[in-house]
């Protein structure tokens, strides 16, 4: 589905207006491998139950399939997840690939069980 125009304000996506977000979470590394980038995305919680992934900076998920970017020009809405868990372990694959950090290692520095 599309986006409605109404929340782009020509920079970025007002995602927390448009999918009517009520909490998020930040899945982050910034004790990259040698040679790798840090990376910050967050995972959101939407009133109606569902969860999407979510690049706050525009850049830090180096457009990975699944993570939504609010600065990408596309109406396009984000991939929702049903759960909670559904959404965190994709978040934590995607900033383990970006950083060179191990998925294990990336939920002990986000203290994910």
């Amino acid at each position: 589905m599309s986006i409605d125009k109404k929340f782009w304000d020509g920079e970025r996506w007002q995602g927390h207006a448009a999918f009517h977000t009520i909490s998020h979470t930040h899945v982050s590394c910034y004790s990259p491998a040698d040679g790798r980038d840090t990376c910050d995305i967050m995972v959101v919680e939407c009133n109606d139950g569902r969860w999407y992934v979510e690049d706050n900076w525009g850049g830090d998920a180096k457009g990975a399939a699944g993570v939504w970017n609010p600065f990408d020009t596309s109406d396009a809405e984000p991939v929702f997840y049903p759960t909670h868990d559904a959404a965190m372990a994709h978040a934590i694959s995607v900033v383990a690939s970006v950083c060179g950090q191990s998925e294990a290692e990336v939920r002990r520095m986000n203290s994910v069980d």
